[in-house]
């Protein structure tokens, strides 16, 4: 299975709900970064992924523009869906956001994919205007309070 034949399964996966699959196709060592307020391991990726997909049962990654480099490959995003389900993200304080039925079309967002023994082992989305999960909430007219960090500091 080439690269990109690697990236393509596992975002196929994710589309049809198959998270087992997806699962296997992620490094013990995965990480993201980008779109989101901090790096997210594959254990809360995965989370994530599952909340969006029941929130936006149609979600579609819509790669386009493959480009391997080395044991990397680029492409591009515009992650679409429409909002049916429920959306609940605690992590983020977001809970319990019934279904407002809006189509979401995010922006076009260069992801970059880093494999290593056939697996995914760290995904980088470039942030753009209107993009990740801050655009996804602000599209269903929502906002994330993320926590102070000065705060949670001290918090412990």
């Amino acid at each position: 299975m080439s690269l990109t034949d690697t990236v393509q399964a596992f975002t196929g996966a994710v589309e049809s709900g198959d998270f087992s699959k997806a699962e296997s196709l992620l490094a013990g060592s995965f990480t993201l970064t980008g779109g989101f307020q901090e790096t997210l391991r594959k254990d809360d990726f995965l989370t994530l992924l599952q909340a969006l997909k029941k929130a936006f049962p149609d979600m579609r990654f819509n790669l386009s523009n493959f480009q391997e480099e080395g044991n990397e490959v680029h492409t591009v995003a515009r992650v679409t869906g429409t909002h049916t389900g429920h959306l609940s993200l605690p992590a983020m304080e977001l809970s319990a956001i019934e279904p407002t039925n809006k189509a979401l079309k995010l922006p076009d967002e260069p992801y970059h994919f880093k494999l290593k023994d056939g697996q995914i082992d760290a995904i980088r989305i470039e942030e753009v205007p209107g993009g990740g999960l801050e655009g996804l909430v602000q599209q269903l007219g929502l906002s994330i309070d993320y926590p102070d960090v000065a705060e949670t500091e001290g918090a412990g």
